[in-house]
């Protein structure tokens, strides 16, 4: 992930805004349970590592400021963070570089 943030960070013009979109922000112990079986029934063994992360310290070291991280809603009138249902626990992470 710091190699992503530091591609974005030499792709982008003094003021340019980058947006990912990932899984990230789980609201509970047992929603980190469930995406780290998902992450092994899926093969995607890069999640553990993200869940663990920092990423707003690695945004900032890299040297982005504004940085945003939110819950992303998948569809109008849903809160993402309290939905009564499953969902994937996907995120917005939005950062500038400075101008």
């Amino acid at each position: 992930r710091r190699e992503m943030f530091a591609e974005s960070w030499r792709v982008l013009r003094p003021g340019g805004i980058a947006v990912h979109l990932d899984f990230w922000l789980l609201p509970t112990p047992f929603d980190r349970f469930i995406m780290e079986g998902h992450s092994k029934r899926n093969n995607e063994p890069f999640m553990k590592a993200l869940f663990d992360s920092d990423l707003p310290g690695d945004l900032r070291e890299t040297g982005f400021v504004d940085i945003d991280i939110a819950a992303f809603s998948e569809a109008d009138g849903i809160d993402p963070l309290s939905a009564p249902f499953w969902r994937f626990p996907w995120t917005r992470i939005a950062m500038m570089k400075p101008k």
